[in-house]
């Protein structure tokens, strides 16, 4: 079974170099929710098979395939889909062959694949050291046998994974960066909605206030206008006496 690295652990060498060449997911990271609708490669292993090896070294996981899976295939036949690696990087989509790894023991993973494959680093540097030997097909029948060295494969995949890992953390700084300038500007532009805000609510404040006197005057204004009725008759009774003290 894969390794299980908790979260906060940093990965193994074996974990790094066994994963996906496109989307960089860690083998324990593919193999930690065994439950899924990933399409079985065959054997008796109750463990769904989620990590292919392509004949061209490229590693994959189920998500990756056409259709999210190996398609069907005969029992004791290799599984063959395009590998999305080179379909992404040549636009080959030639079927290749799928050998499937779901850990490093024997019985975890397709007995093409060497042994030594899964030991990180390699203890055998030397020149005879096995490489992982597939039958290439061609219009004409089989071809050449096609050599992968363990070293080249395992270079390969700390480069892939290296390369893509530092373009992602790169990303995450841009967008770290822009999220700060994001934030800045959502900053201002709440500082101007609060001045705006103390400003609406003094107007509202002073609205409050005017409604408030008007609502006093409407309250007596019946009074006034009363008064104001009497007033005028009282004028006009001083202005009939004032004419006729004259005389």
């Amino acid at each position: 079974m894969a390794e299980n690295t908790s979260l906060d652990k940093p990965p193994s060498p074996f974990e790094i170099i066994m994963s996906c060449s496109i989307c960089q997911k860690l083998i324990s990271d593919i193999y930690r929710h065994p439950e899924t609708n990933s399409l079985r490669d065959g054997t008796d292993n109750l463990i769904i098979t989620k990590l292919w090896l392509t004949e061209c070294a490229h590693l994959t996981c189920s998500q990756h395939l056409e259709g999210g899976g190996p398609p069907f295939h005969r029992e004791g036949e290799q599984p063959k889909a395009p590998c999305p690696m080179c379909t992404a990087e040549r636009g080959d989509r030639k079927p290749k062959r799928l050998y499937g790894i779901r850990g490093k023991a024997d019985d975890e993973h397709d007995e093409a694949i060497p042994g030594n494959w899964f030991q990180t680093p390699p203890m055998d540097l030397g020149p005879g050291m096995e490489a992982f030997r597939v039958h290439t097909s061609s219009d004409h029948g089989w071809g050449d046998l096609c050599l992968i060295c363990l070293q080249q494969f395992q270079y390969l995949s700390l480069i892939k994974y290296g390369t893509m890992i530092t373009r992602r953390f790169r990303e995450a700084l841009n967008s770290r960066e822009q999220y700060k300038v994001q934030l800045i500007n959502v900053t201002n532009d709440r500082a101007s909605l609060e001045q705006e805000m103390n400003g609406l609510k003094l107007r509202v404040k002073d609205l409050e206030e005017t409604e408030a006197k008007w609502l006093r005057y409407k309250k007596r204004e019946p009074s006034v206008t009363h008064y104001l009725s009497i007033v005028s008759d009282i004028a006009k009774l001083v202005l009939v006496e004032v004419t006729y003290s004259q005389y």
